[in-house]
């Protein structure tokens, strides 16, 4: 039995929030104290009622504690993950971490109730909102059965507003509103026979883009239970752009205007068609607008790195100025005082080094987009991951981020920064930098770009690590083994960098919240843990 053991487990409450609890036991015979418990959740799908760390103090032998948390969900919830750090002193005031073992929430969704709505209404709806699309393919099973199984899994929480024959199948439109909350979902489930299989095609749709992967995850994995019990079997998922055209093929979004409280609809090879009445402008210009601000904003991004980049290849400035004219005005010297004369030989011109200029500055840390050589990266698109490296969280005032150390490819930079989260170098610290797209860079103290810890480490590039999406990598200054204490997580695909800065981990949970980082947020904490 470990001397200090972590219990777990959660319910769902009436008004459908989840009590969440956290149970520190001390089998230890001695006390243990400056017991904290860092909740480590997606603050994307759940709303906390209060503080995400608890103080749990000092817990004696054989004495359990308990840390609860209210989480609200944000919509439905579906085999989530919930973990979180708990942080102690022993008796010798020696500071320990544990990782707990996540806990799996399941399928918090009787938060939906039927919406009866009529088929114009519902039609009207799907023109707006926001969209989640999955798709399966069955064997062994009909139509029929299949449509069967749908209705019996959204039972009671949504609302059968239409169902009608298309060629080889049948489409089903069904409605729900959340308890709670002025949300609705609607689901389209198009149902059809295609070359020996049965196939399951679905659109989720609310005025709230969060739980809609959630709320189609947890009907697909009812409708697998049924299939399994009825002996049939899936054959594989569709890929999404599969998904959205056949859906669109069948039931065609057409703009349509409404007229005595239903829509034209045109009945042609047993497939639905939407009449197109009428256009509505004021949502084409919306989305003409939105695309508009995308761009322009795509623009800004690429024009600021330019700038960057621009910046640190040619920094215009006085000095540079005078430290060009001194490399010059050396170099003339140089080659007069190399004319061949009576005491100069072939080896005495050979061994004389070259006059170098040397130009001081305080560059900030950051990963430079450099023109280097890098190694060729086509068949690398996933950094390696393994059950034996050690993990590093970061809990953050927008939720956790937690990468994968790669201690054996990169044995000096890991402990670096293992060395200096485990002293609490980076306790409080900011994220100093932010790139949308590119980078977010912390672990500056003086939080400008130009501080560092007491010491540097040489440059350690490791060919089998890329600097793809969630990479995580040591910021520097021009001089190539000047890294320090500065890190930065990659939010996109940044190859160009490789060879040139120093890959030595990988995010593993929590990269929509690195996404979410913006300049100034603080790591709250910094640990070291177990896989």
């Amino acid at each position: 039995m470990p001397d200090i053991e972590i219990k777990r487990g959660y319910e769902v409450l009436p008004d459908n929030n989840v009590r969440f609890g956290i149970r520190v036991i001390n089998n230890s015979d001695f006390a243990i104290s400056e017991v904290e418990v860092l909740l480590d959740y997606s603050d994307s799908l759940f709303g906390l009622s209060g503080n995400k760390v608890h103080k749990l103090g000092t817990i004696p032998p054989a004495v359990p504690r308990t840390a609860k948390f209210i989480l609200k969900p944000l919509g439905c919830i579906h085999k989530e993950n919930i973990g979180a750090t708990i942080i102690y002193k022993d008796h010798q005031w020696k500071k320990h971490t544990i990782e707990m073992h996540p806990k799996e929430v399941h399928c918090v969704c009787p938060f939906l109730k039927e919406k009866v709505i009529k088929r114009a209404d519902f039609l009207t709806l799907l023109k707006s909102g926001f969209f989640e699309e999955r798709g399966v393919n069955f064997e062994g099973i009909t139509v029929e059965k299949l449509v069967e199984f749908i209705s019996h899994t959204c039972k009671s929480r949504l609302y059968r507003v239409d169902e009608f024959p298309i060629e080889n199948g049948k489409i089903i439109y069904l409605a729900g509103d959340a308890l709670g909350e002025k949300a609705y979902y609607l689901l389209t489930a198009v149902v059809k026979e295609y070359e020996g299989l049965t196939q399951v095609l679905l659109r989720a749709n609310s005025d709230k883009n969060y739980g809609l992967n959630g709320f189609l995850n947890e009907i697909l994995d009812n409708l697998r239970h049924l299939v399994i019990s009825a002996s049939a079997r899936e054959i594989g998922t569709i890929r999404k752009e599969q998904v959205i055209n056949i859906i669109d093929s069948v039931v065609q979004r057409s703009i349509f205007s409404v007229s005595d409280g239903a829509p034209s609809v045109n009945v042609r090879d047993s497939v639905v068609q939407r009449a197109e009445i009428k256009v509505d402008e004021e949502r084409k210009r919306r989305e003409e607008e939105r695309l508009r601000k995308e761009r322009e904003e795509q623009e800004l991004i690429a024009k600021e790195r330019k700038e960057n980049i621009r910046v640190e290849r040619t920094t215009p400035s006085k000095n540079k100025f005078f430290a060009v004219a001194l490399v010059l005005g050396l170099l003339a010297l140089g080659y007069w005082g190399l004319v061949p004369g009576v005491s100069d030989s072939p080896q005495s011109l050979k061994s004389t080094p070259s006059p170098t200029a040397t130009i001081i500055q305080t560059p900030k840390v950051s990963p430079t987009v450099l023109k280097t050589p890098a190694i060729p990266q086509e068949i690398i698109t996933q950094n390696k991951i393994s059950e034996k490296n050690r993990i590093a969280t970061i809990v953050t005032e927008k939720g956790t981020i937690k990468f994968e150390l790669y201690e054996k490819e990169t044995p000096i930079t890991t402990k670096n920064f293992i060395d200096l989260a485990q002293k609490g170098f980076y306790d409080g610290l900011t994220f100093h930098r932010v790139e949308p797209g590119f980078v977010i860079q912390g672990g500056d103290p003086k939080g400008d770009g130009i501080g560092g810890s007491n010491k540097t480490i040489p440059l350690e590039i490791n060919a089998t690590l890329s600097h793809i999406k969630g990479a995580v990598g040591m910021g520097r200054t021009q001089d190539r083994n000047s890294a320090s204490s500065q890190f930065y997580i990659c939010l996109g695909d940044a190859k160009f960098l490789d060879g040139n800065y120093a890959v030595f981990g990988q995010v593993i949970a929590g990269q929509d919240i690195a996404e979410k980082i913006t300049k100034g947020d603080k790591m709250i904490k910094v640990t070291i843990g177990g896989q």
